[in-house]
């Protein structure tokens, strides 16, 4: 039994320092903005709300990384959230895409709870196994089963609900869209948002 409990304890080390060197990740701007017809912005009102498509790369911690193109504030080297600039694209495909990401990423996070559940229920079952091993030997027998039938119950909870094949994708799609099909819907939306800002900007001069 000893053997045993050393074993998995091990085992949850292993696990538990991957699980915390994967969760690191880093989003990179990679080039200058995409050109565009409506122009640059040319005063602090459009400043404020201006949109600048550019090249990025999401870096996911053992991963080759996403490249695609994400929307900045003018200057600035980090990304802006997708969900808080989609609805002024005003284009349904990228919308849709952007809900299908949120869901990925609900799925995943849904996933990360089984496996800290399986990781919890493991180290207080063996390590109260080992605790007990000396003083009652079927005590810890009891505790160290039952904490492993619970850690597999949470590792095969996360294998099931884990999307396994576009999880890298989605969390890109967090902060930049990968898919060149959507190049033209992306330049469009920027347009249309872009413009939407100098429209308003000039109305607010017109009413000063």
């Amino acid at each position: 039994m000893t053997f045993l409990v050393r074993s998995h304890l091990q085992s949850l080390l292993v696990a538990l320092a991957t699980a915390l060197l994967c969760s690191c990740t880093h989003i990179a701007r990679t080039g200058p903005a995409v050109p565009l017809n409506v122009g640059d912005p040319t005063g602090a009102c459009e400043q404020e709300g201006w949109l600048e498509l550019a090249p990025a790369k999401f870096l996911p911690w053992g991963s080759s990384g996403v490249h695609g193109v994400g929307f900045f504030r003018p200057g600035q080297a980090d990304p802006e959230e997708l969900e808080r600039v989609v609805d002024r694209l005003q284009e349904p495909t990228l919308e849709a895409k952007v809900a299908h990401y949120r869901r990925t990423n609900a799925a995943t996070r849904r996933a990360l709870y089984w496996s800290l559940g399986a990781l919890g229920s493991m180290t207080v079952g063996v390590g109260t196994a080992a605790a007990l091993n000396d003083r009652n030997h079927s005590a810890a027998n009891v505790f160290g089963i039952a904490g492993l039938a619970l850690g597999l119950v949470g590792v095969i909870g996360a294998i099931i609900v884990m999307p396994w094949q576009d999880a890298d994708a989605a969390e890109a799609g967090q902060y930049l869209f990968s898919d060149p099909a959507d190049l033209r819907a992306i330049l469009r939306g920027t347009e249309r948002a872009d413009q939407a800002v100098l429209q308003g900007c000039t109305a607010s001069v017109r009413r000063d």
